[in-house]
C-alpha cells in the first residue's frame, strides 16, 4: 500500500552559522509509507505517523486485520528540517464519519489553535499532515475510499490563533463471504497528526513538488550533499528516529 505524499522544499535566503537551534526550530515531515499483509483484509485499524514527545521525535506504524492473524510489512518515509528561520508546532485533530456502506460520508472540522509567542505573528503558515490513523467504531469494513486534507493555516491577531480547516472523505462497500451479514451500518475514526510551520518572507520560503509515492532514485536525490545543507534528509527505518509499531485495536 502507497499514500500519495507532498513533498516540500524550503529555501533559506540567509545561511545560518552558529545561531542556536531549539527544539521549536526543527521537525520530521511525514513523506508518505509502504505497509503490506500477507493477504488481503478488511480494515479495522491502519495508520502511520510521526509524533513528538519530550523532544523526541517517534515514528509509529499501526495496523489491525478484519479477522486472522497476519503479520505486517511496512516502511516509513520522512524529512527531517531544521533551521533557525522557521518555527514549527505539532497538534492532533480527530474525525468521525457515521453512515451506511456505499455512502459517501464527507466531514470538515474548523481548527483553532492558540499560538505560542514564539509561533506568532509570522508573515507565513503553512500545514502538513504528519501522518494519520483510521480505526472501525464499529466493525472492519472494506475502505473503497479515503481522503483526507488540511488547508493552509492563516493567523488571527485579534486571539493569537492560527486557523485551517482539516476534512475527511469515506467510503466503504464490504461485500465478501467473510462480511457481516445485515449489517450495513459504517463508522470510523481518524486520527491527524498535523504540522504547523511559521516564517517570515525575509528568511524562507517554500516549494511544493507532489509526487505519487517515494522511490529510491527520490531518496538519492535528496542525499546529494548540495541539497543536504539545506533540505535536510530523507529518511527511512534506518535512520536515527525512534520506530515503534502498534497492532492493538
Amino acid at each position: 500500500m502507497r499514500i500519495a505524499c507532498l513533498l516540500f522544499a524550503l529555501h533559506f535566503t540567509q545561511l545560518y552559522g552558529q545561531e542556536e537551534i531549539k527544539p521549536y526550530n526543527q521537525a520530521y515531515v511525514w513523506q508518505g509509507f509502504k505497509h503490506k499483509w500477507s493477504y488481503n483484509h478488511r480494515i479495522n485499524r491502519l495508520g502511520n505517523f510521526i509524533s513528538k514527545e519530550n523532544n523526541h521525535f517517534y515514528t509509529t506504524h499501526t495496523s489491525a486485520s478484519g479477522v486472522g492473524a497476519d503479520s505486517t510489512y511496512f516502511t516509513t518515509f520522512y524529512s527531517k528540517v531544521s533551521s533557525p528561520n522557521i518555527v514549527f508546532k505539532e497538534t492532533i485533530i480527530t474525525i468521525s464519519v457515521y453512515g451506511n456502506e456505499g455512502d459517501l460520508l464527507n466531514k470538515i472540522e474548523e481548527i483553532a489553535i492558540k499560538a505560542d509567542p514564539w509561533f506568532q505573528k509570522k508573515d507565513n503558515y503553512r500545514a502538513f499532515i504528519n501522518g494519520f490513523d483510521i480505526r472501525s467504531l464499529l466493525k472492519a469494513d472494506q475502505i473503497q475510499l479515503l481522503g483526507f486534507n488540511v488547508d493552509n493555516p492563516t493567523y488571527s491577531h485579534e486571539t493569537n490563533e492560527v486557523k485551517f480547516r482539516a476534512s475527511m472523505s469515506l467510503s466503504t462497500n464490504c461485500r465478501t463471504v467473510e462480511c457481516p451479514l445485515f449489517s450495513n451500518h459504517t463508522a470510523y475514526e481518524l486520527t491527524l497528526h498535523v504540522l504547523l510551520m511559521g516564517y517570515n518572507n525575509k528568511e524562507a520560503q517554500t516549494i511544493d513538488a507532489y509526487f505519487g509515492a517515494l522511490d529510491q532514485r527520490n531518496r538519492q536525490l535528496y542525499h546529494a550533499p548540495q541539497l543536504q545543507q539545506h533540505f535536510g534528509r530523507i529518511g527511512i527505518a534506518d535512520q536515527p528516529i525512534i520506530h515503534r509499531m502498534e497492532k492493538r485495536h
